[in-house]
C-alpha cells in the first residue's frame, strides 16, 4: 500500500498533517542519502545506532525527535536548516 493511501486514511486531522510533514522530511533525507550513495546500514554506523532503527524512521514507525533529526543531518553532512528552507513551502507552508 502506498504512503499516500495511508495518509488519506487518516484524514485531515492534526495527526494527518504531522505524518504528511514527516513523510516530506524523510523523503528528502532519502533523496540525499541516494545522492550521496549512503544506505541505511552506513547511516546507522554514522549515527552509532542499528540499521533497524533507521528503517523504522524511514517507514514512519518512529517519530523523529529534534535530536534525532539533527543527528541524521550530521550523519549526512547536511545543514539542519534544510528542513526549513529547502522544504519551506512543503513543510512549513502546507
Amino acid at each position: 500500500m502506498s504512503w499516500q493511501k495511508e495518509i488519506d486514511k487518516i484524514g485531515e486531522t492534526e495527526e494527518h498533517k504531522f505524518i504528511e510533514k514527516l513523510f516530506i522530511i524523510t523523503n528528502e533525507l532519502s533523496r540525499i542519502m541516494e545522492e550521496k550513495g549512503i544506505n541505511n546500514t552506513e547511516l546507522a554506523k554514522r549515527m552509532e545506532t542499528s540499521p533497524s532503527y533507521i528503517t523504522q524512521i524511514f517507514r514512519l514507525n518512529k517519530n523523529i525527535s529534534i535530536k534525532t533529526l539533527i543527528r541524521l543531518c550530521q550523519a549526512l553532512e547536511i545543514d539542519f536548516k534544510f528542513v526549513f528552507y529547502e522544504n519551506q513551502q512543503k513543510v512549513i507552508g502546507a
